[in-house]
């Protein structure tokens, strides 16, 4: 990621800070309550941002462990929108709880 110039933020640092890391914050959220992979696609569509479309969510879902409060749930999700200059940026998640 390029260095601020003369200390004021770059076009993609406020990509990163306005879309990337709040599309994370709620794609992470979403998996912490999803209890399937088809739960936890629709919770990432409902948690993803009004004002802006995205392609997916690709959801790879896995539960190790024992039965029942001994699983751990291992979540994956990506998603694609694009940045202002209309280029395709891939925000990737992962939830392991």
């Amino acid at each position: 990621m390029p260095e601020r110039e003369s200390g004021l933020e770059t076009p993609q640092q406020h990509f990163e800070r306005e879309v990337v890391e709040p599309t994370k914050r709620a794609m992470y959220d979403a998996m912490a309550k999803a209890t399937s992979e088809k739960d936890a696609n629709q919770k990432i569509k409902e948690a993803l941002p009004k004002d802006r479309s995205f392609l997916g969510p690709l959801v790879m879902y896995m539960e190790v462990g024992g039965d029942g409060e001994n699983k751990q749930r291992n979540i994956l999700a990506l998603v694609q929108t694009l940045d202002d200059q209309h280029m395709p940026v891939n925000i990737e998640a992962q939830f392991i709880g």
